[in-house]
């Protein structure tokens, strides 16, 4: 069992854990909505966490554990302030276009973690089911990804039963933990809604596995979610850094864990969930991903860039909108209403500075 460590790349600040025995490489999603932030970002002191802080040991890395709690308070205040001035102006009611939230859940557990709001990925069941509860009562509908996309592409008559005037939220969640299936489930049928599951097929077994320390749900309990309208994606098959692979690699964790889920579930199954950050400084990259997506059946992919989809979102590239313990009342609704969209033009400027530096993975560049 390797130690816990935790790790920066360049490509984002992870705080993460289990190690790959003797190379280092980051095995958790652990932060993997901040995944996309450069370790370079500014605090609110106006200190910059160094580049390669994970090559000068325990003194950086308690220094990265400091900037998050920095940077997460700043990005409460920014998101909340933009949301008062967005209200105040009467611009969240203006829009040009429907734009649908996606939100990204990960495990609903009330599990410790060390990092600022900004990073958890873990959400205690009994805020989940309140966050369900603000949505209803401000006029949100849960809804699975496919149902948001017809929504965004063809108006409220595409969602029959949806409740008059009621915005569509897709919920999604990444990882298949068990957590899901006993909090989750439940909370939402209570609520009316749906949402989309996306699960890395080799560790859901007839018999329970586990991820990350974590149980996951098994076949039969994958079954039942279904019958409770849950939409069923893929993750990969084993949750791999899928830039860091030759192609014929991507390839085949494309194709393996479609194909298993569909030979399961007995349905096809056309959704997608990008593992870790997606690489948006090489264009290269991301339009040959996409050709693979295509050519192994996937409609939709979703990513951990941040924002909320548009009627002209690229369906291969959703942004989406991290949910966590840390979004309480005012901070959940602000995301929902747009006030958390800056986020994602700020990682723009990360990618692009990041773009100038070398990147830490390289892919192997092997034909198919």
């Amino acid at each position: 069992m390797p130690n816990e460590r935790h790790e920066l790349r360049e490509e984002g600040l992870h705080i993460g854990r289990h190690w790959r025995s003797g190379r280092g490489l980051y095995r958790s999603e652990f932060g993997a909505h901040a995944i996309t932030q450069s370790v370079d970002h500014q605090s609110s002191t106006g200190e910059l966490a160094p580049a390669r802080a994970v090559s000068l040991g325990i003194g950086a890395l308690d220094l990265a554990y400091v900037q998050s709690w920095r940077f997460s308070s700043l990005d409460r205040a920014i998101t909340l302030g933009v949301d008062s001035a967005r209200r105040g102006l009467g611009l969240a009611a203006n829009l040009p276009q429907r734009v649908m939230p996606v939100l990204m859940y990960h495990s609903l557990s009330a599990d410790e973690e060390p990092v600022g709001g900004y990073y958890k990925v873990c959400t205690p069941p009994a805020l989940f089911r309140s966050q369900m509860e603000w949505m209803r009562t401000n006029g949100f509908h849960g809804v699975d990804l496919s149902t948001g996309i017809r929504w965004l592409r063809n108006g409220a008559g595409s969602i029959p039963g949806l409740p008059e005037g009621a915005k569509p939220v897709a919920i999604t969640f990444d990882d298949g933990f068990h957590d899901f299936y006993l909090h989750g489930l439940p909370a939402l049928a209570d609520h009316g809604f749906q949402a989309t599951m996306y699960v890395p097929t080799s560790f859901i077994g007839d018999v329970r596995r586990t991820f990350l320390n974590r149980d996951c749900m098994t076949w039969a309990e994958l079954r039942e979610c279904l019958l409770g309208h849950i939409e069923l994606g893929s993750h990969t098959v084993s949750h791999p850094v899928l830039y860091s692979l030759p192609w014929p690699e991507i390839k085949s964790q494309l194709h393996h864990s479609k194909q298993e889920l569909e030979q399961q579930l007995q349905r096809t199954v056309d959704a997608f969930a990008y593992p870790f950050a997606l690489p948006s400084f090489d264009q290269s990259y991301l339009h040959r991903l996409e050709g693979l997506l295509q050519e192994s059946g996937y409609e939709t992919c979703v990513t951990t860039l941040v924002g909320r989809a548009t009627e002209k979102e690229n369906l291969l590239r959703i942004k989406r909108l991290p949910a966590n313990s840390a979004d309480d009342q005012p901070l959940f609704l602000a995301k929902l209403r747009g006030a958390y969209d800056w986020m994602g033009r700020f990682q723009t400027l990360v990618k692009l500075k990041g773009k100038l530096r070398k990147p830490e993975i390289r892919r192997t560049e092997e034909s198919l």
